[in-house]
């Protein structure tokens, strides 16, 4: 969903974006939100990630996102007290976006490459806005036609049919949020994190 200045956005403006749900109830992860992922297959491959930057490091260590660059993108949250950890994880690539007032020669955005279903048992519909019940279930469609489509095609019918069953969609009308409180915690934190995955 987001969309940002071509082959000059610096990964560390985009973690902030992601981490802001987050921020908003003082809460923060403790690790980047993407790395690269390329042709040499390094766990963490350059030249440009979507992390923070560290108050000692230089400006110059980072690379801008480039069209075509492929990347993790996993938030997460994990709380000790509490004894829980949720870390939502996809593959994506930027890739030029066209937009209401501009070319697509000058904006990236982030497209979606693997395809494997969100738990929505974790997912509080009531927190979701519009625009991320409409990305959810874009996603979770493409998921039936190229996850489902391979599995379907290779006779695993079993699995095409547990994916299937994962990727109904959801209502997009939004009702009532859900008011505060211990007993949303944990799904809050859910519905937050899944939001990071709607801002890359």
């Amino acid at each position: 969903m987001v969309k940002f200045p071509a082959n000059k956005t610096l990964g560390s403006s985009l973690d902030t974006l992601a981490r802001r749900p987050l921020w908003q109830y003082g809460l923060d992860y403790g690790h980047g939100t993407g790395h690269g992922i390329g042709m040499f297959l390094n766990v963490h491959e350059g030249p440009a990630r979507i992390a923070g930057r560290r108050a000692s490091s230089s400006v110059s260590n980072e690379r801008p996102v480039y069209d075509g660059m492929f990347f993790s993108d996993e938030p997460g949250y994990y709380d000790e007290k509490r004894g829980f950890g949720v870390r939502l994880e996809t593959i994506v690539m930027a890739k030029y976006m066209s937009t209401e007032y501009g070319q697509s020669d000058n904006t990236l955005g982030f497209e979606a490459i693997a395809f494997v279903p969100f738990e929505k048992k974790l997912i509080k519909l009531e927190l979701l806005s519009e625009s991320q019940r409409k990305w959810l279930n874009t996603y979770h469609r493409e998921c039936r036609e190229k996850t489902g489509v391979y599995l379907k095609n290779k006779g695993m019918q079993a699995e095409y049919d547990w994916l299937y069953s994962r990727t109904e969609p959801v209502p997009v009308a939004q009702q009532t949020l859900c008011s505060g409180g211990n007993s949303n915690f944990i799904t809050m934190l859910v519905l937050s994190i899944s939001a990071i995955i709607n801002y890359l």
